[in-house]
């Protein structure tokens, strides 16, 4: 679908994350500065291309070597620059990271590209640099440039997450051709929930432990900020903490009542956003599933299993326990499905023991989730912009 947006106001220039900016910046017919080219790295054979437009960006698919299961260069992105760096618009009288997410412009598209497919994918450093004035064939480049991303892959085991290394087709993308159309703060917190789905991709079969957090932050960053557009600061605390309003009433009356609302109110009931947001946004099972190892897809036993994940989550980042070995584990494959979930009695290994009651599913299962749970979110967003100018 083509992007309909036509607002022309300098806040979607002064908002929104670089890659946002810039599509603005082109739209307003602001001047070009120059191109560069990255390449995208990935593990998957990558089929099509992405329909488009995409304003100054462009997605090449370099159709390598079909399904070789190795890190290469699959994709080259192409960058047209319209928007000027101004050092003056910065306020250094105090830290702003409204908009950062430790990524530059490449890996932003990278990132959308990812949460896109399900598949791992990287930008590297700048191949190539076109000037307004020189060459029109572009010059190589090795100025701001970084090493090709290092991908650990399995040895002597299967894969962790093996959809991910499934053939996809580019035009699955082409999602990415309305992320124009998003509010700027909408298009900040995509981003940032992108860019975590990303790395927990990225390090998923070296580190799958840490993965599971990652991935669980990606969906917390979309949920906290899904929860603001949906209930007042006020409104989450009267829902979470009842009896506090009553407290701060009587001590100072609604204007304090309001106070500690926003100061407080995103740190409550953080299990509560999350496991609404999955049930807000869930997916359809997924459409091949396995005989045994099956997960019940209901609203009982999904609730009970996204609050035990996130308990995992909370052991781990704040009592060093990592997430389970059995829900770290490979799945077992069953015809060309794989189990979603241990079974068993229970597991042991490593020095620990896990009744099967607490390991509710395996990274792959919770991956599918989560991510077309996050492109449902999406898709809601730009529900909302359609009368948006």
């Amino acid at each position: 679908m083509m992007s309909t947006v036509t607002n022309k106001t300098p806040e979607r220039i002064e908002k929104g994350p670089i890659i946002y900016k810039n599509w603005n910046a082109q739209l307003q017919s602001k001047p070009y500065f120059g191109s560069e080219e990255y390449p995208l790295y990935s593990d998957v054979h990558l089929t099509g291309d992405l329909i488009g437009p995409h304003g100054p960006y462009k997605i090449i698919n370099t159709f390598s070597i079909p399904y070789v299961p190795e890190l290469l260069q699959r994709l080259v992105l192409r960058i047209d620059n319209h928007l000027e760096r101004d050092v003056t618009k910065y306020d250094s009288a105090k830290t702003n990271v409204t908009y950062y997410h430790g990524g530059t412009p490449s890996e932003e598209i990278a990132a959308l590209i990812s949460i896109c497919l399900g598949i791992k994918l990287k930008s590297g450093g700048v191949l190539r640099h076109f000037s307004p004035e020189g060459d029109p064939k572009g010059e190589p480049s090795a100025v701001h440039t970084y090493d090709k991303p290092i991908l650990r892959k399995p040895v002597g085991r299967d894969y962790i997450l093996p959809y991910a290394l499934e053939e996809k087709s580019l035009s699955n993308a082409s999602l990415i051709a309305r992320f124009i159309e998003l509010k700027p703060l909408d298009a900040v917190a995509l981003i940032k929930t992108a860019r975590l789905y990303q790395d927990a991709l990225w390090i998923s079969e070296s580190h799958p432990e840490i993965s599971w957090i990652l991935l669980v932050s990606s969906v917390e960053t979309a949920a906290g900020y899904w929860r603001k557009s949906v209930e007042s600061e006020l409104e989450r605390l009267k829902l979470f903490k009842p009896e506090l309003i009553d407290l701060l009433q009587a001590r100072g009356g609604a204007e304090l009542v309001n106070e500690v609302a926003k100061l407080i109110a995103d740190y409550m009931g953080a299990t509560k956003t999350f496991i609404a947001f999955l049930m807000e946004f869930l997916p359809e099972p997924p459409k091949s599933r396995p005989k045994h190892g099956q997960i019940e897809w209901n609203e009982d036993t999904l609730r009970k299993s996204f609050q035990i994940i996130y308990n995992w989550r909370s052991k781990a980042l704040h009592g060093g326990i990592p997430f389970p070995l059995p829900m770290c584990r490979p799945p077992r494959k069953e015809g060309k499905s794989y189990w979603e979930k241990p079974i068993g009695l229970a597991t042991h290994g490593k020095g620990a023991t896990w009744n099967i009651k607490d390991t509710p599913m395996h990274l792959n299962t919770f991956e599918y989730i989560a991510r077309n749970a996050i492109i449902n979110w999406w898709k809601s967003m730009l529900s909302a912009t359609e009368n948006f100018a």
